[in-house]
């Protein structure tokens, strides 16, 4: 799976869903549908030409706290139907992580896992350990939002 940092906070999420994988690899390997499923992200402006792959950069606008960041991250590994790896490389919080997909049982698991280092960032009186578990939470939420989008389009949709 991801990279590691011994001194970065890990975050890791897995949800199945039920639509063809060619479909879902699609939808979440576009950052620009990611403010239809994560409450996080506010606005993504693809910032390079061309087709997603390797070394496509993007803007995010997140919220934080009571206000938001904005931070650049490129796409540093891509190959379609299997894994998206990206790291920051602008902005207030380094970052690496990605997606990977696998087709289970007619379903498309997805698993996302982040290390950040939000050593500046993060409030003295959270612990590490607590971090991980509230990002990992965050993740799981964000992921029950993705797979309703999809089972409210398959419903509708046919």
């Amino acid at each position: 799976m991801g990279p590691s940092h011994q001194d970065w906070v890990f975050a890791t999420a897995t949800v199945r869903i039920q639509t063809p994988h060619d479909d879902v690899f699609a939808f979440i390997c576009d950052p620009q549908n990611d403010p239809q499923w994560n409450p996080k992200v506010l606005e993504v402006t693809k910032l390079t030409a061309g087709p997603i792959g390797f070394g496509t950069t993007f803007r995010y606008v997140l919220a934080y706290f009571a206000g938001s960041i904005e931070c650049e991250w490129q796409i540093t590994n891509y190959e379609r139907g299997h894994y998206l790896q990206g790291k920051s490389v602008r902005g207030p919080i380094a970052f690496e992580g990605g997606y990977e997909f696998e087709l289970q049982k007619g379903a498309t698991c997805v698993t996302k896992y982040v290390s950040f280092d939000i050593a500046d960032v993060l409030p003295p009186f959270i612990p590490t350990a607590l971090a991980e578990k509230l990002l990992s939470k965050e993740f799981e939420m964000a992921f029950l939002r993705l797979k309703r989008l999809f089972d409210s389009e398959s419903q509708c949709c046919g």
